[in-house]
């Protein structure tokens, strides 16, 4: 057994590991999936009202990329499309089917993709503010698992033999895991059934087909300004900027934070309002489940559409649901990733 350095993060790893165990990099070489169900095209590039489909940071070229990146180190944007990742002023142009790997690493984020010139796997790494790369991944997942953008299932083969599908599928896995648990697959919390034709009378569907009005009561939680209702070809949202709670980190340096999101498929109402809480600090769980269960229960007393009690109880529980209240759908998810998110959403149907 000798030791060799890792392509990906240099420290020394056996030559006869799979992985790095410091990084997890594949130290196995592997043969160029020879049918990527793609046809090259990244499509329109999403525009960033949303403040979460951009990343600006530094690139440090390598030989394994400069022909992509260019060979000067210096600021590059890189910028999501709906079929595929660019980088502004270079040739680094990456249809999601490409994508190996994208996940945030200590310089920064890590984006391990299929190079088509060569043939093989590749890597580069884009510096930047923890914060935004957290908000870049999770846009990333929502774009890259539309329906068009499947995750190709090429059959990839070491060298001098095959790989088993299995073994492929779980490197899949392991990239989708950000996502985390859909609603529908949510821990339900049993409550009694409920009179729904009761819950309409206390939950009107008023507030969300005033899109000025929604946007102001949102602004009136003093979590700042919502900023201005924006399309795409996605939607229309808006957004407030992102408010920090509690002390910072000892292990990542950041304060939990909170945002609340307004999204809708049509530019004159809005269908779902989102409360979205980054939990940076685990050390003070207790406080910021307390914080989310305030905010929560404020998102209904600002938007005046009043609760009922199993409803303040299913709140109160601190653990993911869905719940049928009269004109709504109300849900809390939890999303594990390096941090924990949670998402408490209310959607009209």
């Amino acid at each position: 057994m000798a030791l060799i350095n890792c392509k990906e993060c240099g420290r020394e790893v056996s030559d006869t590991a799979n992985n790095c165990l410091h990084c997890g990099y594949v130290l196995q070489q592997y043969s160029f999936p020879t049918s990527l169900s793609m046809d090259g095209d990244i499509g329109k590039q999403i525009v960033n009202w949303a403040y979460n489909a951009a990343l600006t940071g530094k690139v440090k070229p390598t030989e394994e990329n400069q022909h992509l990146v260019g060979s000067g180190v210096g600021n590059r944007l890189l910028v999501l499309h709906k079929n595929g990742i660019s980088m502004a002023g270079s040739k680094f142009r990456l249809h999601y089917q490409q994508v190996e790997k994208i996940k945030m690493v200590s310089d920064g984020l890590l984006i391990r993709f299929w190079d088509l010139e060569n043939q093989d796997l590749r890597s580069v790494v884009i510096d930047g503010d923890k914060n935004v790369i957290k908000l870049f991944l999770a846009r990333y997942q929502k774009e890259s698992s539309k329906p068009n953008n499947p995750a190709h299932s090429s059959s990839v083969s070491k060298k001098g033999g095959c790989l088993k599908w299995a073994a492929y599928i779980f490197g899949a896995i392991m990239i989708l895991g950000m996502v985390g648990k859909s609603c529908e697959d949510a821990q339900k919390i049993e409550t009694p059934k409920s009179d729904v034709s009761k819950l309409q009378s206390i939950a009107k569907p008023i507030a969300f087909d005033n899109v000025d009005w929604t946007l102001e009561r949102l602004t009136a939680l003093k979590k700042g300004r919502m900023r201005d209702w924006r399309g795409d070809e996605f939607g229309y949202i808006s957004s407030s900027p992102y408010t920090t709670i509690g002390e910072e980190s000892k292990e990542n340096g950041l304060q939990t934070n909170f945002s609340i999101y307004a999204e809708s498929d049509r530019k004159d109402r809005v269908n779902v309002v989102k409360l979205m809480m980054n939990e940076n600090n685990r050390k003070r769980h207790v406080e910021n489940m307390n914080d989310y269960t305030a905010m929560a229960k404020s998102l209904f007393a600002t938007l005046e559409l009043g609760m009922n009690g199993e409803l303040i109880v299913l709140i109160d529980a601190k653990k993911e649901f869905e719940f049928d209240y009269g004109a709504y759908k109300v849900c809390s998810k939890l999303e594990k990733t390096r941090i924990d998110v949670w998402r408490f959403t209310i959607t009209k149907k």
